[in-house]
């Protein structure tokens, strides 16, 4: 993927600070690891591991010198204060991760989409389908982005194992 000039992101689960360099040495550009709700909340929505375990991660991540991706998931029966709680939690790590829009922007409106990208939302998932959640139309997201003055970030230069190679 790198050779296209493309960045690459992966969501694996739980890393070590030794699986976090092989991914750094492999070219990994972004690692995608979610905190889901509140530390108050978590409890509720997971069993197999904790708050802690998923920041732990993060951290690893981040010291390891791969950008991280991390956000939470809303509509899991938490409260107001959880989100609150879940936003002041990603807005005090040491290094704030890049805020996305992705899953159930098709029941999104144009001007929600532009207050988050207000609030601090810099990127988009684009394409027909995210996971199992339809994505808008490329055509609409494009439409909402000039509207708004954005522009799609160009590709990235070619890859360093492309230039590894040669």
């Amino acid at each position: 993927v790198a050779n296209l000039g493309l960045e690459t992101c992966m969501t694996l689960g739980m890393l070590s600070p030794e699986q976090v360099t092989k991914l750094k040495e492999a070219g990994l550009d972004f690692y995608n690891h979610n905190i889901d709700t509140s530390p108050e909340y978590y409890a509720e929505i997971a069993s197999t591991r904790t708050m802690e375990d998923r920041l732990e991660t993060v951290e690893h991540v981040r010291k390891g010198g791969i950008k991280v991706c991390c956000g939470g998931i809303l509509g899991m029966g938490e409260a107001e204060a959880d989100r609150i709680s879940m936003l002041v939690t990603l807005a005090t790590l040491p290094s704030h991760p890049d805020v996305r829009l992705s899953a159930v922007r098709t029941g999104m409106s144009d001007e929600l989409q532009s207050l988050c990208f207000l609030a601090g939302a810099n990127s988009i998932f684009v394409g027909n389908q995210l996971l199992t959640t339809e994505n808008p139309a490329t055509w609409k997201d494009n439409d909402l982005l000039q509207r708004l003055g954005m522009h799609v970030a160009p590709a990235k230069p070619a890859s360093r194992s492309a230039t590894m190679a040669a």
